[in-house]
């Protein structure tokens, strides 16, 4: 306060000058934002060209301690200061200086969602840049931007471009023989290493292989989302350079991707096994930078099909935290996205829920995340639908989402996992609203699509929903002989997760009962998945089950209010009041019970 306004620059570049030229090296690395900080105080009064050159550096070390530790808000200020210091031909005279700093300038742009400005430094690499060596990370920075900005194609193929330049070729398109072929192959290598061989690889050496494996984990996500069938390529391709050439920080995310898709494709226990080696792999590497990654595909697509739902939440929450300060904002939001669907499938309740997925939709717009947005918004809308905040309960249209036009972005951007997830969310909705013609019209539209690109817990979902769906319409020999085909695929699944799936399997089993008229066996079954749902915290389909149980012993003139009275108070609990409602109606012997296309011998719509 005692120095003149006019004066105070110099003072701050003064004594920035007398503690740079005073310290040793060690000391300088201890008091690094302190001498940095008091020369960027005053770096507007600094001329000479090779002491701006100096401040530069000191700006750029600066930036990525700033940027290890988290803050990337200062890092910001550290690298584009360092970039207004470079000199009119910084591209000749401080040529690798330059390189750094726009590079890691564009980095951190990203993780803040500054894209026009990502492409305005990535562009002056690629200009300035001497070798294609060089343009690599740009190229990866390009990529990762491209795919926040929801522009997956273009994502897709620059990184396919620029692996076939680092040697790693692929198909224009993926065929079941070449997914076949890769996923022997791979597994063959994989044969002669056991999980003690793979956690003590050696680190891999080539550059090349290095930027390719960064380049695949980037690409894969898009690639999952856009072009489902290419990316078990991928996934493959990942491994298979970890064994040949060495392990790196990205071998933890790589495994656990290909953890998730030998589950897809039918081989569980291999699948956890690498699930679980990913996570010990990332925390003997110490890759925190890679946790969301890791924690996305284990407890996002491994874990679900053995343990409780419920148990992956507070991993990916502390995913979306973690990448939120590392700079992977991508996978923070795409972590939020899992958080919010398997909260609502495991019956979270929703008041809960709710202002969780506010802040993570302010979030995903104040950081540009558009892919990731667009995925999330029909999480957001149908817990909205549930709850009642909408005109109509079937459609997903309100503050969250406009489903009509939503549906024809994806169309048009072949973005398959929203289409598939708009359509399941549908699906439940008109389940739980018993309608059940509008339910099977959805499940139709959803079983068109790329079940490849189905989370386990969506998938076990979808199954519940086809085998409820199908008992409850009029029946015929397809449907039943298709639901029966749904209880024998839980009860396939349940011997893995008994948890997650023994409560639907008896729901469904209940209604079978009930249309062939055993009343008594039929109680039975729906007091065993009302109890089951209840136990391991599905509140929401602990609720339905007495719903339907409900419609069951009204429509056979049993004693029916109390059913309808358990499903009003844990509907209640779980948070929908639009469902609440309706069974109260019931306990009041004022809801319809039926709708108009209720037959007999149907019960179609109870």
């Amino acid at each position: 306060a005692l120095i003149p306004e006019d004066q105070k620059e110099l003072f701050h570049l003064s004594l920035g000058r007398q503690l740079l030229t005073s310290m040793k090296a060690e000391e300088l690395e201890s008091n690094l934002f302190l001498v940095t900080n008091q020369l960027c105080l005053g770096s507007e009064k600094i001329h000479d060209t090779d002491e701006r050159y100096t401040v530069a550096k000191l700006c750029l070390r600066a930036g990525i301690r700033a940027t290890l530790s988290s803050a990337v808000g200062t890092a910001s200020t550290y690298l584009e200061l360092g970039i207004h210091l470079l000199g009119a031909r910084h591209w000749r005279d401080e040529y690798r200086l330059s390189l750094d700093l726009y590079r890691a300038t564009a980095e951190v742009a990203s993780s803040q969602g500054e894209f026009e400005h990502v492409d305005e430094l990535v562009n002056g690499i690629f200009k300035h840049a001497r070798c294609f060596h060089d343009k690599i990370p740009a190229y990866t920075i390009q990529v990762y931007a491209l795919g926040s900005r929801n522009e997956h194609h273009q994502a897709i193929e620059k990184g396919l471009e620029v692996l076939e330049h680092l040697g790693e070729t692929f198909p224009k398109k993926a065929r079941t023989f070449n997914i076949i072929l890769a996923f022997l192959k791979t597994k063959h290598m994989l044969r002669a290493f056991s999980d003690t061989d793979i956690l003590n690889m050696p680190h891999m050496q080539d550059e090349n292989k290095l930027a390719a494996m960064r380049l695949l984990n980037i690409i894969f996500l898009y690639t999952f989302s856009s072009r489902p069938t290419f990316a078990p390529l991928l996934a493959m391709r990942s491994v298979q350079l970890s064994l040949t050439y060495g392990m790196c920080d990205v071998f933890s995310s790589t495994l656990a991707a290909y953890g998730g898709l030998l589950c897809v494709f039918g081989d569980i226990e291999d699948g956890l096994r690498y699930g679980a080696l990913s996570r010990q792999l990332l925390d003997k590497l110490d890759a925190k930078e890679w946790l969301g990654r890791v924690f996305c595909s284990k407890y996002g697509m491994v874990d679900p099909w053995k343990y409780p739902l419920k148990e992956s939440l507070a991993p990916l929450m502390r995913a979306h935290r973690s990448g939120l300060t590392t700079g992977d904002v991508e996978y923070s939001m795409i972590n939020a996205t899992l958080y919010s669907a398997i909260a609502l499938f495991s019956g979270r309740p929703l008041y809960h829920l709710l202002p969780e997925m506010r802040t993570m939709l302010e979030l995903m717009k104040n950081r540009g995340q558009e892919g990731a947005l667009a995925l999330f918004c029909p999480h957001l809308q149908v817990v909205l639908n549930f709850i009642g905040d909408v005109k109509d309960p079937l459609v997903l249209t309100g503050e969250a989402l406009d489903e009509e036009m939503a549906i024809q972005q994806a169309i048009a951007d072949g973005t398959e996992t929203l289409l598939l997830c708009i359509f399941l969310f549908k699906s439940m909705l008109a389940v739980h609203l018993n309608d059940f013609e509008a339910a099977d019209k959805c499940l139709n539209l959803l079983q068109r699509g790329d079940q490849k690109a189905m989370s386990p817990f969506a998938k076990q979902e979808q199954i519940f929903l086809r085998g409820i769906t199908d008992v409850a319409l009029p029946p015929n020999t397809r449907r039943l002989r298709s639901a029966r085909k749904q209880i024998k695929r839980l009860k396939k699944y349940e011997q893995l997760a008994p948890a997650n799936i023994k409560h639907k399997r008896l729901l469904i089993e209940a209604e079978m009962e009930a249309k062939t008229g055993d009343i008594e066996r039929a109680a039975e079954k729906y007091e065993q998945a009302i109890e089951k749902a209840a136990d391991e915290g599905f509140l929401h389909d602990s609720a339905y089950a007495c719903e339907r149980a409900g419609y069951t012993m009204w429509r056979s003139r049993k004693e029916y209010s109390k059913y309808f009275e358990r499903a009003t108070a844990t509907y209640s609990k779980w948070g929908s009041l639009l469902k609440a409602n309706d069974t109260k109606m019931m306990v009041n012997g004022t809801g319809n019970g039926c709708t108009a296309s209720d037959s007999d011998d149907g019960r179609n719509g109870i």
